[in-house]
C-alpha cells in the first residue's frame, strides 16, 4: 500500500547550491514497496490530469539524508533533488520509510517474494470461518495431520507447542492429544 505525502515541493539543487523548482505545478509523492528497497514517484497533484512525473528507486546505497525538519535530499544519477514536504511529521514518516531501508530492515523474505495484494488475499482466505469449515471437512487432509502428529509423539510429548496461523485450532488439539505440555495457537485473521 502507497505512503502519499501530499504538497512536496520538488526543486533541483544547481552546482552552485540554489534551488530551482523542477516542477511548475504542485506535486504529492507516492512512496510504495520494491523489491530492492522503495519506490519513490512524483505525482502532480491536480486530481484531473494527476500522472507520474518523476520515479526512482531507493535502496540500501542510495545517496539521501534528511534536511532540517522538514526537507530531504537525493543524489540520482547527476542530479541532485531537494524535497521540501508540508510538515514536520509528514518528514519524519518519510525519513523513517527511508531510514528501514537504509538499515536493510524493511524487506523479509515474505515481502521480497509476495505481492501486498496477494497477501492480503491469501489471509482473507484464511480468515473466513467457510474455508476453516471445508478444510477440517477434508478427511484425508485432516487425519493425514493427525496421523503425522501422533505419528512423531516424541517431538511433541512435554513440548511447549507454538501454533502460528493456527486457524480453527485443529493442528493445537493434535498436540495435545500427543502429550504436549502447553499449546499456544495464534491467529491473526478476522476469525480468531
Amino acid at each position: 500500500m502507497a505512503n502519499t505525502f501530499r504538497a512536496v515541493t520538488v526543486s533541483a539543487v544547481n552546482n552552485d547550491g540554489a534551488l530551482t523548482s523542477r516542477f511548475n505545478f504542485p506535486t504529492n509523492v507516492n512512496v510504495d514497496y520494491d523489491p530492492q528497497g522503495l519506490s519513490v514517484k512524483v505525482i502532480r497533484a491536480d486530481p484531473v490530469l494527476a500522472q507520474e512525473v518523476l520515479e526512482f528507486p531507493v535502496h540500501s546505497q542510495s545517496e539521501c539524508s534528511q534536511v532540517a525538519g522538514q526537507s530531504y535530499i537525493f543524489t540520482i544519477d547527476n542530479e541532485t533533488l531537494f524535497f521540501k514536504f508540508a510538515s514536520d511529521v509528514d518528514c519524519q514518516k518519510f525519513h523513517l520509510l527511508v531510514s528501514k531501508i537504509k538499515a536493510g530492515r524493511s524487506s523479509s523474505v515474505f515481502t521480497v517474494r509476495t505481492e501486498d495484494s496477494s497477501a492480503m488475499q491469501y489471509f482473507q482466505f484464511y480468515g473466513y470461518l467457510s474455508q476453516q469449515q471445508n478444510m477440517m471437512q477434508d478427511y484425508v487432509r485432516t487425519s493425514t495431520y493427525q496421523r503425522a502428529i501422533l505419528s512423531n509423539i516424541n517431538d511433541f510429548k512435554n513440548k511447549v507447542i507454538l501454533d502460528v496461523g493456527a486457524g480453527s485450532g485443529i493442528l493445537s488439539f493434535f498436540a495435545a492429544q500427543a502429550g504436549a505440555r502447553k499449546v499456544y495457537a495464534v491467529e491473526a485473521s478476522n476469525m480468531a
